[in-house]
């Protein structure tokens, strides 16, 4: 009798003991599907973004590489085997943490890549010729939003919007710039589009140069 009691005992601590392992499993296993989640929420931002970016035509030189694209697909497919067995391991979660990080990090440089691409005419054109606008400090405040945006990070698909808005604003701006000669228009126009060359610099455009105070603000560079 005391023998099976003792026995009895045994298996009770050891059932106790069991228990408390299923249960700091159950814990890890819940705390690592809540990493999951949030990365699974960063990378479907990443690809929106990416989407956002393409549907304004805005097209970084590399976008996701097939080898980015295999790597999250595979460790995608090794989650969502791991979920269905309900075990979910660390090194699991700290790849995907990983893939997504490396991808965020590529996306940045790609966001900083469209803002110097696609702004830099109209941000040195509005700098440059924005004391001819009708509303100067208009124009000085709608290139300060275009070059913010350029520093911002993380963001998000109103930000690409919103930039994308910008830029039309101050594209409308310029080509409302009151300028009634024509080979002075035909100078800024190459100019908007870093193709102005000395030979551009005829009298005409010397002297409407200098009646606007713009010697310091125009520079030509070398073509490579």
């Amino acid at each position: 009798m005391i023998e099976e009691v003792a026995n009895q005992a045994i298996n009770d601590i050891s059932n106790y003991y069991q228990a408390q392992d299923r249960r700091q499993s159950k814990q890890h296993f819940e705390s690592n599907l809540a990493k999951l989640s949030q990365q699974v929420d960063n990378l479907k931002v990443t690809m929106e973004l990416y989407q956002v970016m393409k549907a304004e035509n805005l097209k970084p030189p590399a976008l996701i590489s097939s080898i980015d694209k295999d790597n999250l697909l595979e460790v995608l497919e090794d989650c969502s085997e791991k979920i269905s067995n309900y075990y979910l391991e660390d090194h699991i979660i700290m790849r995907i943490e990983r893939e997504v990080k490396t991808l965020r990090e590529k996306q940045k440089n790609d966001w900083h890549w469209v803002i110097s691409e696609y702004a830099a005419n109209v941000v040195n054109s509005l700098n440059i010729m924005s004391s001819l606008l009708d509303d100067p400090e208009a124009a000085r405040g709608l290139e300060k939003s275009i070059r913010d945006l350029q520093s911002k990070w993380p963001i998000q698909p109103t930000d690409v919007y919103y930039f994308t808005e910008k830029m039309a604003e101050g594209k409308i701006i310029l080509d409302a710039l009151p300028v009634e000669e024509e080979n002075i228009s035909e100078f800024i126009k190459k100019l908007r589009m870093e193709q102005a060359t000395i030979s551009d610099l005829n009298n005409d455009v010397l002297s409407w140069i200098r009646q606007n105070n713009l010697e310091e603000r125009i520079k030509l560079l070398f073509s490579s």
